[in-house]
């Protein structure tokens, strides 16, 4: 998994953004999935591109740790990137 440069070691943000929502404008993506349904329409196959599919990505919620961190003095365990080299097996760089 690659994770968008902009994002690269902020550990604040989880994989569904850092893979959709922070590199590419919400807008652009939406447009691109229903030209796919139109096509799909036309050639009347499946495709594996939706709006609903695109909506689906998008995280419930920004999740902040700020105030766990400075009411709590909470740390997190793992990072994000041993984190998600844990989940998903190690990532190139």
């Amino acid at each position: 998994m690659s994770i968008c440069p902009k994002l690269r070691g902020d550990s604040r943000i989880t994989p569904v953004v850092a893979s959709y929502g922070a590199c590419h404008d919400h807008g652009q993506i939406m447009a691109l999935a229903w030209g796919v349904e139109q096509l799909g329409r036309l050639l009347k196959r499946a495709v594996p591109l939706t709006r609903y599919r695109v909506r689906s990505l998008r995280p419930l919620g920004n999740f902040d740790q700020t105030a766990a961190r400075t009411r709590l003095g909470w740390q997190p365990r793992v990072g994000l990137r041993r984190g998600l080299d844990a989940t998903f097996g190690h990532a190139p760089d």
